[in-house]
């Protein structure tokens, strides 16, 4: 969800820019504008997820991935550091390092430890801010 190589503009073009030179076939474009298509939805509902985010308020510190700073959705624990972060924000990192990257102790994919308990916490936080949410929206 890393939207920042991303421009939705920019890739209609390059499909005009496709079909006016003869350059692709009836089957690639009708899967290009599936993506497009797809990518509208997902701007979509990255736009009605802002708003819900930006009216929550205080979000508990110990939901927030120490990297990224943004809501775990799968939070693991590093048994090198003791450190709870995003399985995202971890595996990205052991791609290019295979150090805990708060102690650069020796770490691997299997020794990530599953938060179940807090990442029922975290859900359970943001369905109740979203009941409020809604009915708010249909107020």
């Amino acid at each position: 969800r890393d939207e920042r190589s991303y421009d939705l503009k920019l890739y209609q073009e390059a499909i005009l820019l496709l079909m006016h030179e003869n350059r692709i076939t009836d089957d690639e474009l009708y899967h290009l504008q599936v993506v497009v298509e797809k990518w509208k939805l997902y701007a979509k509902e990255k736009e009605i997820e802002d708003v819900f985010m930006n009216q929550i308020g205080d979000i508990p510190e110990e939901f927030l991935d120490p990297i990224m700073n943004s809501v775990m959705k799968d939070p693991v624990l590093l048994p090198t550091s003791g450190v709870v972060i995003d399985r995202t924000t971890i595996l990205k990192h052991l791609l290019v390092d295979s150090n805990d990257p708060f102690n650069r102790k020796p770490l691997t994919q299997e020794m990530l430890q599953p938060q179940e308990l807090l990442k029922e916490q975290i859900k359970a936080f943001f369905d109740e801010k979203l009941k409020v949410f809604q009915s708010k929206a249909t107020a």
